[in-house]
């Protein structure tokens, strides 16, 4: 395959599978209406890739979770891995 995989081909599959499994959550009677309902408040985990998500938390805050990888000019390496350490409040924050 012609394919080079990367960090946005993987974003690009989490995002189309996070949408797969939003559109199975609704059901067969897809709706604007029913979309939002169902994901006003809807969990989502990447097995791994990413971090999980939880709306409607997640629609203005990160999830907490991170990892860090080196490019080693063939691919990456993980220097450390996915970690979720959930988030700190901003004592500044006004929003």
């Amino acid at each position: 395959s012609d394919v080079i995989l990367s960090q946005p081909v993987a974003a690009g599959y989490a995002a189309a599978d996070l949408m797969i499994a939003a559109f199975d959550a609704v059901g067969p009677d897809l709706t604007t209406s029913a979309f939002r309902q169902t994901t006003a408040d809807f969990e989502y985990d990447f097995d791994g890739l990413a971090g999980p998500l939880s709306y409607p938390d997640n629609y203005t805050l990160s999830n907490g979770c991170s990892s860090v990888v080196v490019g080693n000019g063939e691919g990456y390496e993980i220097a450390a891995p996915l970690e979720c350490l959930g988030l700190y409040p901003n004592p500044d924050f006004e929003g």
